[in-house]
């Protein structure tokens, strides 16, 4: 079930990569609460969404 939540987090993560949208605004789109999408992200990745999308924005400016 985690993996259905955190997949559909990660594809507008790779839109908005270059926007100022936050993990809030995200939770929002994915339909949980952000406590709960950085539980699930936790479980699944080992790390929180930001810490996550923070990664992934720093990976793509590489």
């Amino acid at each position: 079930m985690h993996g259905r939540h955190v997949d559909r987090a990660i594809a507008p993560m790779r839109q908005l990569m270059a926007s100022a949208t936050g993990a809030d605004e995200l939770s929002e789109v994915v339909g949980i609460s952000r406590r709960q999408l950085d539980r699930l992200f936790q479980a699944s990745q080992g790390v929180t969404v930001k810490a996550y999308w923070t990664e992934m924005r720093l990976n793509h400016a590489r």
